[in-house]
């Protein structure tokens, strides 16, 4: 019987409560730097890379010489 009255006072409480996060905030925080880890690493690799205009050149000239124009 305590399990019922267990879950009798959970539903009177209402759905409008926040119960929590389920992992934990660390956890959260974990996520939240990975994700900018890579942002950062991505925008370093943007950003130190340059873009080779050539290469655009050479796939259309390949694109052209296998369909023979």
């Amino acid at each position: 019987m305590p399990k019922f009255r267990y879950l009798k006072s959970l539903q009177e409480q209402g759905d409008d409560e926040y119960l929590g996060n389920i992992w934990g905030w660390k956890n959260s925080f974990y996520g939240l730097g990975i994700i900018l880890f890579f942002l950062s690493l991505y925008f370093f690799r943007v950003y130190t890379n340059p873009v080779v205009p050539d290469r655009e050149v050479k796939i259309e000239s390949a694109a052209s010489e296998l369909i023979g124009r």
